[in-house]
């Protein structure tokens, strides 16, 4: 499902994706894309930074442990990244994330066949062990 923006073109806009160029068995398969849980926005410099997943808040499966946080993790990349400046830290972020997908540590939205999926809070806790670990 795409934004009005991103069908546009919004040529302003950053999107992030923790699954483009990756080697993970969630994002390897026939017909596979980067699924919304794993995308992120940053809205064009301006006085105040936007950065949001794709997705939104996702209040259909709030509480069910299935939401996939890898997106809101990402956009805290971006707001590392484009508002504070803070490069390297924003790439220990994108590194953790993709460590987690590489090591298929996903929530069911992305899950391949045959790959029992995590809850939301255990991919979470996973990004947290990547970084921790300096990924």
């Amino acid at each position: 499902q795409r934004t009005k923006n991103q069908e546009q073109g919004n040529k302003g806009t950053k999107e992030q994706s923790g699954t483009e160029n990756s080697p993970s068995p969630a994002a390897a398969g026939e017909g596979s894309r980067a699924s919304d849980g794993v995308r992120a926005l940053a809205q064009p410099p301006t006085r105040i930074g936007l950065y949001e997943p794709i997705h939104g808040s996702a209040p259909d499966i709030a509480g069910q442990g299935v939401a996939n946080p890898l997106a809101t993790i990402l956009s805290v990349g971006l707001l590392l990244r484009y508002s504070l400046g803070l490069h390297n830290e924003a790439q220990a972020v994108d590194a953790a994330v993709q460590q987690v997908l590489v090591a298929g540590q996903v929530t069911p939205d992305i899950a391949p066949a045959g790959l029992k999926p995590l809850s939301t809070s255990q991919v979470g806790d996973a990004v947290v062990a990547a970084l921790r670990s300096g990924s």
